[in-house]
């Protein structure tokens, strides 16, 4: 009798590790196997040396980027066809602060990739990268070897803050008309201080 039993288990505990195997082999395969048809999230190689080539500039003269400008570029951008009120005729990588305005156009429509615009032949990838690159850094660093940061007007208190600074200060109230002439509005606004210059007969 304990020998059936003995048998049973042994048949039992077989039944269950061969019924265990099967399950556990695809298992395995299907965690580590790629489907077909899915987009994975994590970055495959192809993917992270595609987005490491766009971030690498190749090292071009300002010759060959000259070269660039006038077979992809200029065709539109001339004297004569002056489309979009630009010419890049005579235009040069080497030295773009001469024509500062518009690098800063190109360099806008460079990186949003809309220029050569769609249909018309285009550079690759990368050598429109490096076009782009050269004339940033060329930009920023004529501005950090000359910053230039405009000129700010020196501005006069309008009449409703004039009238509220005596008010505040002294306690009195005072008819700012009085003393200061009419207040120049700016898009309907009169409290922008680029409108309200000073001029120097209020200084007297």
């Amino acid at each position: 009798m304990k020998m059936k039993k003995i048998s049973a288990i042994s048949i039992l505990l077989g039944l269950l590790l061969l019924a265990g195997k099967p399950t556990g082999a695809p298992l395995a395969q299907s965690q580590s196997a790629p489907v077909e048809g899915l987009t994975y999230l994590h970055p495959t190689s192809e993917v992270i040396s595609e987005s490491t080539s766009k971030n690498t500039v190749t090292a071009l003269a300002s010759e060959e980027l000259d070269t660039v400008v006038q077979t992809y570029c200029q065709p539109c951008h001339n004297d004569v066809m002056l489309t979009g009120n630009m010419s890049l005729q005579g235009f040069s990588v080497d030295d773009p602060v001469e024509r500062a305005e518009t690098v800063e156009k190109m360099i806008v429509k460079l990186r949003a990739g809309m220029m050569p615009p769609p249909g018309m032949p285009r550079p690759s990838p990368d050598t429109l990268l490096t076009l782009v690159t050269t004339l940033e850094e060329a930009m920023d660093q004529n501005y950090a070897d000359s910053p230039n940061p405009g000129i700010r007007a020196f501005p006069r208190l309008n009449r409703a803050e004039y009238a509220a600074m005596v008010e505040d200060l002294l306690a009195l109230e005072v008819d700012a008309a009085d003393w200061l002439p009419l207040d120049t509005k700016s898009n309907n606004f009169d409290n922008f201080g680029d409108a309200q210059a000073l001029s120097p007969t209020l200084l007297d």
